[in-house]
Formats: C-alpha cells, sequence, structure tokens
C-alpha cells in the first residue's frame, strides 16, 4: 500500500468517526417528571423534550423520544436499542456502560440538563427533621418513586423503605398522613400536590446530600461515532436552573 493509499484509508477513517449524526432515539420513564417531561397522550412532553428538540433541530438531527420504564431505558440504551436516556443521572456504575458528559460526577455542571433538588414530602403537622445527617422523630415507612438509586441512603439510617410508589399515589398517602414521608424531585412533588390539590396539607424537607444533576447519557458505540454531534447536542442542551411549574 502506497503512503498516499494509507493517507487516504486514514482520512476516510477520521471522517467515519467524526460523522455527524442525522437521526436519534432517546427513552424517557414513562412515569415522567413533569414539568420537564411526561407522558401525554402517547406522547412525551415537557420543558427538556423541547429544548432537546430545539438543540437537535439546529444541528439538524431528526429527534424521536419514546416513553417506557426507567429500567428499560436503561437497558435498551446500553445494549443499543435506544440511544440515548432523556433523563439520567451521574452514577459511577453508569459511567462504565454508557456515555456521559466529561465532567459528569466532576461537581461540575458542565453538559448538565438541570439541578434537581430532592426533598422528603410530609404531612404538614409532622415533627419528622433532617439535621444534615440524620433524619429525626420518623419511625413510619418512607416510599421513592419505582426503581430510584436512594436505597442505600435509607439503609445507612435504618428506615423503612417499602416497593416504590408512583409519585400521584405517594404524595396523595402523605397528603393523608398515611405514609411518613415520599422523596422525590422537589419541583415534581409540588407539581403533583398542586394536581391534586393539597399543597397545604404538606412540607417538603430538602436533602442536599440527594440532589444532583440530569444529563443525556447516550450508548458508548453511538457516541463515539457521533461524537461531534453528541457534544454539541449536550452543550445546546444545558440549563441548571429549576423548570417553571
Amino acid at each position: 500500500m502506497s503512503a498516499l493509499t494509507r493517507c487516504l484509508v486514514a482520512l476516510l477513517a477520521m471522517q467515519c468517526l467524526s460523522a455527524a449524526a442525522t437521526e436519534m432515539t432517546l427513552c424517557a420513564d414513562q412515569l415522567g417528571m413533569a414539568p420537564y417531561y411526561e407522558l401525554k397522550d402517547n406522547k412525551v412532553v415537557g420543558q427538556l423534550v423541547d429544548r432537546a428538540q430545539a438543540a437537535a433541530a439546529e444541528l439538524g438531527i431528526s429527534l424521536s423520544i419514546e416513553a417506557a420504564p426507567f429500567k428499560r431505558c436503561l437497558l435498551k440504551t446500553i445494549e443499543g436499542e435506544y440511544d440515548g436516556i432523556l433523563a439520567a443521572v451521574y452514577l459511577p456504575e453508569r459511567a462504565k456502560q454508557l456515555a456521559f458528559p466529561s465532567a459528569a460526577g466532576t461537581g461540575s455542571l458542565a453538559g448538565a440538563t438541570n439541578f434537581a433538588e430532592v426533598s422528603m414530602f410530609v404531612h404538614k403537622d409532622s415533627n419528622i427533621s433532617w439535621d444534615g445527617e440524620q433524619f429525626h422523630n420518623l419511625s413510619g415507612a418512607v416510599s421513592t418513586p419505582p426503581g430510584w438509586w436512594t436505597n442505600d441512603f435509607f439503609e445507612k439510617r435504618e428506615l423503612r423503605l417499602p416497593s416504590g410508589v408512583s409519585p400521584t399515589k405517594g404524595i396523595e398517602l402523605v397528603a393523608l398522613n398515611r405514609l411518613s414521608g415520599y422523596v422525590i424531585y422537589s419541583f415534581y412533588g409540588w407539581n403533583e400536590a398542586q394536581q391534586l390539590g393539597v399543597e397545604k396539607d404538606l412540607r417538603a424537607i430538602p436533602i442536599p446530600e440527594l440532589s444532583h444533576p440530569w444529563y443525556i447519557p447516550f450508548h458508548k458505540a453511538f457516541y463515539q461515532a457521533n461524537k461531534p454531534s453528541i457534544e454539541a447536542f449536550w452543550q445546546r442542551c444545558a440549563k441548571t436552573e429549576e423548570p417553571t411549574l
């Protein structure tokens, strides 16, 4: 093989590795996280969806978003059936199987779609409190959405954590004083409370240790094949303030 031929082959390989994506499919948790995203009339809609669609349009990418249980979104993105997830928390074990923005896990918010505060919602008359390390006056059960990653947090504090329940059911049970606490993103908990008309029956206790950024991680091979497009997509989607309810 001549030097010229080797050079042409190398250039073609570089072009393939740097190919711009023309379409992508993301998977979103079917439970939703309104107002960021939710399933309405079999379509995923919301503020983060609008931002992702605008970013994709700027880059000439046709973006489709499908809804599925989060565990399926995670598994099928790792396997390559979906190109990415809208949206997910960075965890070291996830980073071994998915491509996150390089700043994820470093304390920087670069590349994050938003920063989400997590709170425990309790009944307004409850005397439960949090001192930054432990909960006080918490003797009943606490719940979270199905599949949440917070089990270790509660197990370290020897708290009862029954099977996860939907945000709507969890907030309703707390308002009825039939569940001691429900842990969820603050904006989502209040959104559910508004929908149920029970805001006056609740108060929220922020838990900074569980608060974190969201990202749109991608299947590793898809990211490597379309790296410039994905990096530009992350940059355009980045936004860290709380949503508008």
